[in-house]
């Protein structure tokens, strides 16, 4: 007697197992490269901006001779949504999803974009506020102060002032150089993603 043609269903059965095993196996692996495409438009639109700020840095008499914000040529904290620096809005949009916690406890300002970081320091942002933390940043940090951020690279839900929780931190520095890396600590304040210089 012949065997009919096609699987059985045992066959058919042990195929979607292994399928399905597959795909648990490849879920992971599938996820973490999305993340980290998605991490390397985030820096390759910070580097976007960084080239913008450095034009405007440029027109505007920007030395890097001294640490004292508006003879470094930066733009505006307050005002830098306003000018864009010359670049179309999408160029600030971060590749990662917006989230609600992460914009409410983390270094942001403007929901679902990447924020511009002197607008912690300006001194005219800080005139009238209590938080002192940030009135000698760019004196202390020097080339390591923090001029963009994006805080969206974390998993969903992630609270950014929660000390014990790690973090991505992921920016671009006055000197150019791009910080991604991860670390536990309060990611609202901006010495969170640099250190001091030596």
């Amino acid at each position: 007697m012949k065997r009919p043609s096609g699987f059985t269903i045992v066959e058919a059965m042990i195929v979607l197992v292994i399928i399905a095993v597959v795909a648990a196996i490849l879920m992971p692996i599938i996820s973490s490269a999305k993340r980290s495409a998605k991490v390397s438009t985030s820096i390759q639109k910070m580097r976007q901006l960084y080239a913008a700020l450095e034009v405007y840095r440029l027109e505007h008499d920007g030395s890097d001779g001294t640490y004292d914000f508006y003879k470094l040529g930066l733009a505006p904290g307050r005002h830098f949504q306003d000018t864009l620096l010359g670049l179309r809005p999408s160029a600030w949009e971060s590749p990662f999803p917006f989230d609600k916690t992460i914009f409410d406890s983390g270094p942001t300002t403007i929901p679902g974009w990447i924020t511009y970081g002197p607008g912690f320091y300006d001194p005219m942002y800080l005139h009238g506020h209590t938080n002192i933390d940030y009135h000698t940043y760019l004196a202390t940090y020097r080339q390591n102060a923090v001029v963009f951020i994006d805080p969206y690279c974390n998993p969903p839900g992630t609270h950014m002032r929660a000390p014990f929780v790690s973090k991505r931190a992921l920016a671009i520095l006055l000197s150019g150089e791009v910080v991604n890396r991860s670390r536990t600590g309060n990611a609202f304040l901006l010495h969170f993603y640099s250190d001091v210089p030596e």
